[in-house]
């Protein structure tokens, strides 16, 4: 990657050794830490830059705000509608039949899903609650 500025290098580390699919927030209080000048405006830009160039993805409709997740390799997201965790999974696509049922209006290049549920962490503390 071109170095664009120290700020956005970090971010790229943050979110490389970041398994937990931090918010913009938590982007940019571990990024104050190490420049303390930072506005929460350069983060937010830095972001854009990042999720519009495919280095980071930007994880939408998590009912609360945007997540962000380094792009290792092509894998989607589950979230638990319960505590919010984000867990990754990778689900080999089948570009024909997506392409089948979304019709002829779009060629699919590339699909990114987020499927809601419940935890196996949060079922089990439900169910140990019932008994």
């Amino acid at each position: 990657m071109r170095s664009g500025s120290k700020q956005r290098d970090f971010i790229v580390g943050f979110l490389k050794d970041a398994y937990t699919h931090p918010d913009a927030q938590e982007i940019y209080l571990a990024v104050k830490e190490q420049f303390p000048h930072v506005s929460l405006g350069t983060v937010y830009r830095n972001l854009e830059f990042l999720t519009e160039n495919k280095i980071i993805k930007k994880i939408q409709k998590t009912g609360g705000n945007d997540r962000y997740d380094y792009v290792r390799e092509n894998h989607n997201h589950a979230l638990c509608r319960k505590c919010g965790k984000i867990y990754d999974f990778f689900f080999a696509l089948d570009k024909t039949a997506l392409q089948s049922a979304v019709g002829a209006q779009i060629k699919i290049d590339d699909a990114d899903f987020l499927v809601v549920g419940v935890c196996e962490t949060c079922s089990n503390a439900r169910a140990a609650d019932n008994t």
